[in-house]
């Protein structure tokens, strides 16, 4: 919020973490069912959405860390 100046109330980034949670959920759903059913394999579809949305976290922070 800091470098947007004061007059930014932070709804950008509330909306961005709301539909990116719900990305989460379905990317996990959807891969949760392709190991439940056979079509992939049960590690990789638990790993995944940790792995994709960890990067995407640490790019994010180390991003606002140096701004």
């Amino acid at each position: 919020m800091q470098r947007v100046g004061h007059q930014a109330t932070g709804e950008i980034a509330l909306l961005a973490g709301i539909f990116l949670g719900f990305v989460f959920l379905v990317l996990e759903g959807v891969l949760g069912t392709l190991a439940t059913t056979g079509g992939m394999s049960v590690l990789p579809a638990i790993l995944t959405p940790l792995i994709v949305f960890g990067i995407l976290g640490a790019y994010l922070c180390l991003k606002s860390e140096t701004v």
